[in-house]
């Protein structure tokens, strides 16, 4: 089968290549590959920006769904035909501290889809049972494959960040986690919600007002900072979504949110970062990260897809097979994209 294989370190070095279909070991399923989707991350290991994380030759690509085509030994619960779509955990220990109070996603032998483990920019995933989920028969798989992304933020929100029906909601980056947080959080009852991006962000900060968004800037020419204080009457906002991965975007985020506010970051990349921390104790504010997923983001993900209250379909912008994988990776550099998704070619 044909796979986009990261080869080795690096800039590129990513080849559309002819790897064996994989086999099972107990307790794992095969699924054949339906609708993948590209992620941000995906860029980053191309370009070598993540090459901390990967393990190379790998298969690039963890957002996927499929159908279940073989079973493993051991496997119950899933039948041939299934419509699956798969968590990013392809290996935890489940022995630790993490995985006994389920919170896996933090394992420290947590292997990944596509940059730990073979991905699904192919026609084959090898997948453990456990963390497989049964798509919604209203939920299609270019929608499945797009249930990670709202699970990233079903946990950055419903897990991890207390919100009160009515407050005010900034967030730093219209990309799809950014979109996602914006759906959620009204899903939650915030009440004003901006969202922020820069000139190349013109026609996601459209789609941000068409999805609900109360206010969007373009901090490339607004001071958003001023401008968020003075719709908040000077206080800021009660929360703040940083889901850019930009420093200079953690630092709005500190001037941004009121005293007593929380700030949730989502997007990580900028690596080491200057940040004064005298504004944090002083008004006090609390700064916490969110890392991935479990699987009751995953099943929560998939009832508030399946219900429409959280809808990824406005979010698909182009729709191409993967031996056109380098197309769609410009098109995500050149920010002409939202969310792209790939065909594999059996």
């Amino acid at each position: 089968m044909k796979a986009v294989v990261k080869t080795r370190l690096g800039d590129g070095a990513v080849e559309y290549i002819e790897i064996p279909k994989p086999s099972l070991s107990p307790g794992q399923v095969l699924v054949e590959v339906k609708a993948a989707g590209i992620c941000g991350s995906d860029i980053h290991f191309y370009r070598g920006r993540y090459d901390a994380y990967l393990n190379p030759p790998v298969v690039l690509g963890h957002e996927f769904s499929g159908t279940v085509v073989e079973l493993g030994e051991g496997v119950d619960g899933l039948e041939l035909g299934s419509r699956v779509t798969v968590e990013t955990h392809a290996r935890v220990c489940g022995k630790c501290i993490f995985c006994n109070t389920g919170q896996y996603n933090l394992c420290m032998q947590r292997i990944a889809f596509g940059y730990g483990t073979n991905g699904a920019f192919t026609s084959y995933v090898a997948a453990p049972s456990n963390r497989v989920h049964e798509l919604p028969k209203n939920v299609s798989f270019d929608e499945g494959a797009l249930t990670e992304p709202v699970a990233v933020v079903h946990h950055a929100i419903v897990d991890r960040t207390p919100l009160v029906p009515g407050c005010s909601v900034v967030i730093l980056g219209p990309g799809p986690i950014g979109l996602l947080t914006l759906q959620m959080v009204k899903l939650m009852g915030a009440g004003f919600t901006v969202i922020t991006g820069l000139p190349s962000d013109t026609k996601r900060l459209e789609l941000a007002k068409r999805m609900g968004a109360d206010l969007t800037i373009d901090v490339m020419s607004e001071d958003a900072v001023t401008k968020v204080r003075r719709f908040t009457r000077e206080y800021g906002a009660d929360l703040v979504f940083e889901t850019s991965g930009s420093a200079q975007a953690m630092r709005q985020a500190i001037m941004m949110v009121r005293s007593g506010g929380q700030i949730t970051r989502i997007g990580h990349g900028a690596g080491e970062m200057r940040i004064d921390l005298d504004p944090i104790t002083v008004r006090q504010i609390t700064i916490q990260g969110t890392f991935s997923h479990t699987w009751k983001n995953w099943e929560g993900a998939l009832q508030e897809m399946a219900s429409g209250k959280i809808s990824v379909r406005d979010l698909i912008t182009h729709r191409l097979p993967i031996s056109r994988w380098k197309e769609a990776f410009e098109l995500m550099e050149r920010q002409e994209s939202v969310k792209i998704i790939l065909y594999p070619e059996l």
